[in-house]
């Protein structure tokens, strides 16, 4: 996303948003969050969201990042600043997913592919199934994860960065 400069990018060891208004915060935001981790201040950081020339708006969270407590070294102002494309598809590797979940491979497949926005009627049909083999799986994929309904499982398994990767 940096190179691609799509509403931030990096120029002279500082990240910079296309909009000016929106960068006086953003800098604001890192220089209150890298004062917090020298010891300096006790502000928590802040939320920064930096219009795109195409797509969605960009979210960037701001927190201290305390370099000695993590031990990185002596307490020097630094800023740890978490984003991600909101328009980059989230997908599951069927491997991460079998085994976090204890899943088996065709139960995993399909966790995937619902993740990735298929239904279960599509899944059958694009793989040569019947109807009822993707809701047989999805019971027992129920059952392994502990989740009753599907947009919950979803969520969930979006909501996790250690689940999903980003891609186009």
């Amino acid at each position: 996303m940096l190179a691609r400069g799509a509403g931030i990018t990096l120029s002279r060891g500082a990240l910079r948003s296309q909009d000016p208004r929106q960068g006086q915060r953003l800098s604001h935001l890192i220089a209150l969050a890298a004062r917090t981790s020298s010891g300096k201040g006790a502000d928590a950081g802040g939320i920064v969201t930096l219009p795109r020339p195409e797509g969605a708006p960009l979210s960037l969270l701001v927190s201290p990042f305390r370099v000695a407590k993590a031990g990185f070294g002596p307490p020097l102002p630094a800023a740890v600043i978490i984003f991600s494309d909101p328009d980059a598809k989230a997908s599951s590797s069927e491997e991460i997913l079998a085994q976090t979940y204890g899943l088996t491979r065709a139960e995993a497949s399909l966790l995937a592919a619902l993740v990735e926005g298929q239904s279960p009627n599509e899944y059958a049909r694009e793989r040569g199934l019947t109807e009822y083999t993707p809701k047989k799986h999805l019971q027992r994929i129920f059952q392994k994860t502990g989740h009753h309904r599907q947009i919950d499982l979803i969520r969930a398994i979006i909501a996790n960065p250690a689940l999903t990767r980003e891609g186009k």
